[in-house]
């Protein structure tokens, strides 16, 4: 991603040391990049878990874990990260729903399904939250499952709209 610091320079960069590290016991790839606003940082991990970090210290504020369906078959647990909107954190889930947490407690606001898992659809990618919606995009095609965009209204859940990646036969 782009950022506009420019504190860290070619110049100065080599004197950077670690401050703290945290390590979520989750062995598999973690995909998930860093957002931080108002001094907390977000992060997911591999089977739906999220992080709330104070950036400074290092110190876990809250966790939200998902509680996956039994009849869950993960290819790849890969989660990629969180949307960040108003007072609330987004995550895409590996069971085809989106979840809305409170940013400052980890509650859960909302959970929207935006397709049916049994049916091949999963979700790995991090939402986009733009103008008052978040947006997500499905996987599965490996499983045959017809590709979409779908958005959601960032207060309710609801969905807005949807448009197919994918066209239908004919």
């Amino acid at each position: 991603g782009y950022s506009p610091l420019a504190q860290i320079t070619p110049a100065n960069v080599k004197r950077l040391q670690p401050v703290w590290s945290l390590s979520t016991g989750v062995t598999e790839g973690h995909q998930s990049p860093p957002m931080v606003n108002d001094g907390i940082m977000y992060i997911t991990t591999p089977l739906n878990i999220v992080y709330a970090i104070n950036a400074a210290t290092g110190a876990t504020l809250w966790q939200y874990k998902r509680q996956l369906p039994f009849d869950l078959s993960l290819l790849h647990p890969t989660n990629r990260g969180v949307a960040l909107y108003g007072d609330k954190v987004y995550m895409a889930t590996s069971d085809a729903m989106v979840v809305a947490l409170n940013a400052r407690t980890g509650a859960v606001v909302w959970e929207k399904p935006v397709e049916d898992y049994k049916t091949g659809y999963y979700m790995t990618m991090a939402p986009l939250a733009v103008n008052g919606k978040i947006m997500v995009g499905v996987s599965g095609g490996e499983r045959g499952i017809r590709g979409f965009v779908a958005a959601l209204d960032a207060t309710t859940g609801a969905q807005v709209w949807k448009t197919f990646t994918v066209p239908a036969p004919g």
